[in-house]
């Protein structure tokens, strides 16, 4: 894997939390081609462990997971470590209720509505402060027979 430092000698290291096991992978897939080191989450109970235990340059969670949401998952974070809530982008298909989409709007931080580009994820990686630096060594639309221009 090819990894890029942040312009800190600082490797960028990057957090997926998804329950869909497939939409988490993708985003992984495209985050290890823009240079960071990727770990990820099925679910926020498992990723609030992660987060006890590590820090990372930018975390990318999904809002609707079974056990701890993504919103919860995000408030736990925010009162343990802000630093590391304001490096969340919110991933999701759906704002399932009122609750959850108050969390995201509260919160400041970016949100991506699936099925998103690769160009809206470096605007919001942008937002939270990352510098993206794209180290393609196959284009992103041939990686498998998926399409994952869209993810």
């Amino acid at each position: 894997m090819h990894q890029e430092s942040n312009g800190t000698n600082e490797i960028m290291t990057a957090l997926v939390i998804d329950d869909d096991t497939m939409v988490c992978n993708s985003m992984a897939t495209v985050l290890e081609m823009m240079g960071y080191a990727v770990e990820t989450a099925n679910d926020g109970d498992e990723a609030l462990l992660m987060l006890v235990q590590n820090r990372y340059t930018v975390v990318l969670c999904d809002i609707i997971m079974p056990r701890m949401n993504g919103s919860a998952l995000y408030a736990n974070v925010a009162e343990m470590c802000p630093e590391m809530a304001q490096r969340f982008v919110f991933v999701t298909g759906w704002i399932g209720n009122r609750k959850e989409q108050d969390v995201v709007t509260r919160s400041g931080q970016p949100c991506l509505y699936k099925p998103f580009d690769i160009n809206e994820l470096i605007v919001a990686l942008q937002q939270v402060g990352q510098e993206t630096k794209i180290v393609v060594k196959k284009p992103v639309t041939t990686m498998s027979s998926a399409n994952f221009s869209r993810i």
